[in-house]
């Protein structure tokens, strides 16, 4: 168009404009996401359960077992490398519509959006794959969706899950 058109500074300008827009998305997406570990954070899982509440098929509730052992032996940054290597365990592993998101010190939520129940329980033996790597392991509660069911209850049976996990674990 500069050429052609006689328009002056058109290159510049679009540049300029594409720079600014390109550091305003990045910006956004920083506030998005935990600093230590990549996941989104708990802002962004009430926003996105509460866009899309009717289309999730399962949450999954995670903890990370014996992080104050991790961080009272070995010191805090060891914790925190606990945290992070489990956060990209799992991050490895998700499929399409499947979200990861550090809700707490050591505790991980996963939303699933309209995924069936197979390729769910596959994306979790992946999980637990990909954590025998590691030196951590993590107690994973899951549910599924009913017909009618409210989020929090949905939520609240992961949450159990989880922890009847954990005590089959200790």
């Amino acid at each position: 168009l500069e050429s052609v058109a006689k328009y002056e500074g058109m290159i510049n300008t679009m540049g300029a404009v594409t720079l600014v827009f390109y550091y305003l998305y990045l910006n956004t997406q920083q506030f998005k996401r935990d600093a230590l570990t990549g996941a989104l954070n708990r802002r962004c899982f009430y926003l996105d359960t509460e866009k899309n509440a009717a289309n999730i098929s399962a949450v999954l509730s995670i903890d990370l077992n014996n992080l104050k052992t991790w961080n009272d032996k070995y010191g805090h940054a060891k914790g925190d490398d606990a945290i992070r290597t489990t956060a990209h365990s799992f991050q490895r592993v998700l499929p399409k519509n499947c979200y990861l998101y550090r809700t707490g010190g050591d505790e991980f939520m996963m939303l699933c959006f309209e995924k069936n129940r197979s390729k769910i329980e596959s994306m979790l033996a992946d999980i637990h794959t990909e954590l025998a790597k590691t030196p951590y392991d993590c107690a994973i509660g899951i549910a599924y969706r009913r017909a009618d069911e409210d989020f929090r209850e949905l939520c609240s049976r992961a949450d159990r899950q989880m922890y009847e996990n954990k005590a089959q674990m200790k």
